[in-house]
Formats: C-alpha cells, structure tokens, sequence
C-alpha cells in the first residue's frame, strides 16, 4: 500500500500523463473521495461506465505473451468482463483524461476539490512546477528541525547524521517518501537554502 506521499508524487507525474489506467485513477481518487475501501467500489463504478459505454477507454487484457503484457480485448467481449477479470486474465482501463473530465461532469461529481490527489491530472505545469515548490520547502523545514531536535550543528552533520534523519523524516509517511527525502536534502544544501552541511564533507571533494 503506497503512502499519502507516494501518492503525491504519482499524482504530479499523473498531471503530465495523457492517459491513466483506472488503478492509478483509483489510488489518486481515493485520497480525496473516501476510505480505503471505497477503492473496490469506485473500480466497480468505473468498469460499469467503460462497458456501457458511458465512459470511453481502451480495455486491456493482461498475457504475458502480448507486448507490454497486455492486449487489446475487443469491444464485442466487454459484456463477458465480471468484476475485473475476463475469463482467467484481469483487465485494465486505458481511459484518456478529458475523456474521464467528461465522464465527472456528466455524473455530478466535477469539480473535485482542490486537494484530491487526482485533481492534479488537470493542472498545468506551472501549476504542479509552484506546489512542488511549496511542497520542498515543507520538507526541507522538517529536515531542519528534526536536526535541531537532536542538537546537530546544522553546518556539520555528523557521518551517519543524515541517515538518523532521514529515517525520522520517513516516519512521516505524508511528506516523505524516500527519493523526496534525498531530493530535499540536495536542495537544503544548495542556494537559496545552505542549511545543511556534513562534517568534514570537503573529504570528500574530487582534488
């Protein structure tokens, strides 16, 4: 199970993505519309959309055989699907983003709010470029603060400081995720921030 901050980060590479499959729609639709186990419910509500025909997708049939796992199922065989599977092989929903933008308005359910996860597939950009930003700058405070609690001298971390707080940051699984960790912490060490610092890091600087 991903964490909120998985999530996050999936939701932003969503926003460049023309086309989602109905799982990843799903995971970024539930941070907002409800509980985990709403998840089967909502992958139900959007199976019955695609095979009547109230919702256009490409539907995919797994077979390791095929290129990429999957092959196209014919329009003809939607009726045969049942509960995600189609005969011994799960399927999955190519859906295109407007496509998916119509589908919301047409059942009530646009606009989604603002800080559902799934919302971010329609932003632009500059839009996902500004909230990364923001976002940043909250991890980097947290690195920061967690390195204060455990009195470092932010200029010169002691070796093995970094990993004492980046496991700490990681127990906050709504900020962090591993990767984001590691990219705040290269940006915490650069202009405009110049927080952090390990102890005696020039060591390490190629001569």
């Amino acid at each position: 199970m991903m964490t909120y901050a998985e999530l996050w980060e999936q939701s932003v590479q969503a926003g460049l993505a023309v086309s989602l499959d109905h799982f990843s729609i799903t995971e970024l639709w539930v941070s907002c519309k409800g509980t985990h186990e709403q998840r089967k419910a909502i992958e139900t509500e959007i199976e019955q959309a695609v095979i009547t025909g109230e919702l256009k997708a490409v539907v995919l049939l797994r077979d390791p055989e095929s290129e990429g796992g999957y092959r196209k199922l014919p329009e003809e065989r939607w009726r045969f699907i049942n509960d995600g599977w189609y005969d011994s092989s799960f399927v999955s929903y190519e859906i295109r983003r407007d496509d998916f933008h119509d589908w919301l308005e047409r059942t009530a359910k646009w606009p989604l709010s603002d800080d559902c996860l799934l919302s971010f597939w329609w932003r632009s950009k500059a839009q996902i470029d500004e909230f990364s930003k923001g976002r940043r700058e909250q991890q980097i405070d947290e690195i920061v603060r967690i390195a204060k609690s455990m009195d470092y001298d932010l200029k010169a971390i002691p070796d093995g400081g970094k990993a004492v707080i980046k496991n700490e940051c990681l127990e906050n699984g709504l900020l962090f995720t591993p990767d984001g960790f590691d990219h705040a912490w290269k940006e915490a060490k650069k202009p405009p921030y110049e927080y952090i610092q390990i102890e005696n890091s020039e060591r390490y600087i190629p001569r």
